[in-house]
């Protein structure tokens, strides 16, 4: 199985409940390992998936270690342009 990775891009301003964040979720394959290769940039031609999944937060959590917790649901989907 490949690991997912989350591209988050907060919509809205800080300030907000966790609630009122929506994200785009896009999968790459291979996980982190292609993370910043040319062949997988956010544009057409590439590697890299252009269509995703937009989120919308229903939790957020901060663990003591500094992790994030996300509980999200997926609401729509969007093309990367």
């Amino acid at each position: 199985m490949q690991p997912l990775v989350c591209v988050i891009r907060v919509l809205l301003p800080f300030g907000l409940a966790a609630e009122d964040h929506i994200f785009g979720h896009l999968y790459l394959p291979a996980g982190s390992d292609n993370l910043g290769k040319p062949d997988y940039a956010l544009e057409s031609g590439s590697k890299a998936p252009l269509v995703g999944t937009l989120m919308k937060v229903n939790r957020a959590v901060r663990t003591m270690d500094g992790k994030l917790i996300i509980l999200a649901t997926s609401f729509s989907r969007f093309k990367v342009s």
